[in-house]
């Protein structure tokens, strides 16, 4: 069966977790194991991940459309995920979607950071992922990664993956 969120326009959704060795927040995650998974955001969805060691994960919203399902997300309001870590691995997601059928609508704003002492940061603001898979953007995607020692810091305003095709329409800022 289908998943539906919707996140109307004065709503504010945000989760936190700050471990001393590492862990994961999603502000939101619809998923469905055949069938499809739709987000619409219209108001404010955050998710805020903190670590001493280890991996610390931040997922704004992680959406997950099933073997036969479409994943589609629409986003007219904000999304952001940050991730920090002082030794390990930080992942900041802002939009995280794979199923068999892909689509982001942006018109809003996406960001993501990733701040590591040492170790690995990685934020991608969207990342679509699929058989088939559509990005259009017409608001903003922002992503920032930063390692203050030794590491690696790598940083994606829009990642868009098509097994058989894949797309990306870019009107304003990536």
């Amino acid at each position: 069966s289908d998943v539906e969120v919707y996140v109307g326009a004065d709503a504010i959704v945000s989760a936190s977790t700050d471990n001393v060795y590492g862990g994961t927040a999603t502000g939101v995650r619809a998923s469905s194991y055949l069938g499809g998974a739709s987000i619409e955001n219209l108001g404010s969805i955050s998710a805020s991940a903190q670590a001493d060691y280890g991996n610390a994960t931040a997922y704004g919203v992680l959406d997950r459309g099933g073997y036969y399902g479409i994943a589609s997300a629409e986003n007219s309001g904000t999304i952001s995920a940050e991730a920090a870590t002082g030794y390990g691995v930080g992942w900041a997601w802002g939009v995280r979607e794979r199923g068999r059928y892909a689509d982001l609508e942006n018109d809003g704003s996406i960001s993501a950071q990733a701040h590591v002492v040492y170790g690995y940061a990685s934020a991608t603001a969207s990342y679509v992922r699929g058989s088939y898979a559509s990005t259009v953007n017409t608001g903003a995607l922002l992503a920032i990664a930063e390692v203050e020692g030794s590491g690696q810091a790598l940083a994606y305003g829009a990642m868009t993956w098509g097994y058989y095709d894949s797309s990306v329409d870019n009107q304003d800022s990536i």
